[in-house]
């Protein structure tokens, strides 16, 4: 059966299926919801009174439930996975919903997804060049969690451990959050619009 074949209301079905095996991940669960973050701390260099070295750490967590939640994640957003993609899915809200309410608040999504896609709570810059979450995300899924992109991981061990492990997975796990917050809203307006026929399904 081609997804072409499925009614509106079975296909938005399967976005709000697998948006909810998203959000019961443990990975969403217990890191981007239970709180993850890096911190600095001031280290006495042995032998001296004034010199400090700076120890950088982040947050533990299970990087096995970051691979599961990322083979679903990355769904979302695969351009040849159009059934769920979440643009694909704000196009087709956009074109049957008959409620004015329920599409400003996915115009709204799309605006905060299409944000979060170049911006995050502190700008990356490596040999002056910006770096987006979108580019930094393609870097850790395509060039370490789930494929061997060369380029990618050539890239990661370019860097000082610190920033990689650091300053790169807090980036990354931002865009993770702030990007599943979303799909995840989606998915309850979809849910509130299906219950109170807000759908043209005809």
């Amino acid at each position: 059966m081609n997804w072409r074949d499925l009614s509106l209301v079975e296909r938005l079905g399967l976005f709000r299926e697998r948006a909810e095996e998203l959000r019961q991940t443990r990975f969403f669960r217990d890191t981007l919801l239970g709180g993850y973050g890096f911190k600095i701390e001031a280290q006495q260099v042995p032998g001296t009174l004034d010199e400090y070295n700076a120890i950088f750490s982040l947050s533990d967590f299970d990087d096995e439930y970051l691979r599961s939640f990322l083979t679903l994640f990355r769904r979302f957003f695969m351009a040849n996975d159009p059934i769920i993609n979440l643009f694909s899915i704000y196009n087709l809200c956009h074109q049957h919903l008959i409620n004015d309410q329920y599409k400003a608040f996915l115009i709204k999504s799309r605006e905060i997804v299409n944000y979060v896609l170049k911006n995050s709570s502190f700008q990356l810059r490596i040999d002056e060049t910006n770096i987006t979450p979108e580019y930094i995300s393609d870097v850790w899924i395509n060039g370490y969690y789930l494929h061997d992109n060369i380029d990618h991981l050539n890239f990661l061990r370019s860097l000082p451990p610190y920033y990689t492990e650091v300053v790169l997975k807090t980036y990354f796990l931002d865009y993770l959050r702030d990007m599943t917050k979303q799909i995840l809203y989606t998915s309850d307006v979809i849910n509130a619009a299906l219950n109170d026929g807000s759908f043209r399904t005809t």
